[in-house]
């Protein structure tokens, strides 16, 4: 897992420094990133990762998670983005919407269990949504091309 999250920071810190971070889809990626640090700090009162991860509790489980995937976003679609073979880009692509479903289910777990914190959590949802739509219309430009 740790060594998961440390390729992904890498290829974040990496990519910001290319023409991707001028994509939509992949300014809102990063943006989702940071706000679920954000959240999750807010929810869990500024627990690191690595306190999430050896959680016992089912919230800040998910809400570890929700950190983990997001940060998988933004390396996702700079693969698609260099991927040469149309079926490379269509498994990235395919990966980054499990992701997102990945992404709501944990979001509804969480706000099942948290009754104080809809507000934040309904905001998430609003930019997961937005997410979801520009990598509709990303996908469909990148897919076809050569």
């Amino acid at each position: 897992m740790f060594k998961r999250h440390g390729l992904s920071t890498f290829l974040l810190s990496y990519t910001m420094k290319s023409p991707l971070q001028k994509l939509p889809v992949y300014k809102k990626a990063v943006e989702l990133y940071t706000l679920s640090r954000k959240l999750t700090s807010y929810i869990t009162h500024n627990k690191e990762l690595n306190e999430l991860y050896m959680a016992t509790d089912p919230s800040e489980q998910d809400l570890e998670i929700m950190i983990v995937e997001s940060l998988g976003l933004a390396p996702s679609i700079a693969l698609v983005q260099t991927a040469r073979e149309e079926s490379k880009r269509q498994y990235y692509i395919n990966k980054l919407k499990h992701a997102i479903t990945k992404l709501n289910y944990r979001l509804q777990a969480v706000k099942s269990r948290n009754h104080r914190d809809h507000d934040y959590l309904n905001l998430f949802k609003r930019e997961l949504q937005h997410f979801q739509l520009l990598l509709q219309q990303w996908s469909l430009s990148v897919l076809h091309k050569n």
